[in-house]
């Protein structure tokens, strides 16, 4: 299932914006740290970004930047 969820939380992200765990929570019907797990994978994936810090974090999408080098190359 967690290519499933991974696939819902992006597709929020692309129709949001950004995404914050409380929405992550009500997405995939999970505790808070679950959520806040499956959004940090996600941007160890380079996939998210972290924005903000603490009750104002959120994740946006990952775009490439001069200091990320680019996977697989």
């Amino acid at each position: 299932m967690a290519g499933t969820d991974d696939q819902s939380l992006l597709q929020f992200v692309r129709a949001r914006g950004a995404i914050s765990t409380d929405d992550a929570m009500g997405i995939l019907a999970v505790s808070r740290a679950t959520a806040q797990r499956r959004l940090r994978v996600l941007a160890s994936k380079g996939m998210l970004a972290r924005a903000g810090a603490g009750r104002g974090a959120h994740y946006v999408a990952a775009t490439l930047t001069r200091e990320q080098p680019l996977r697989g190359l």
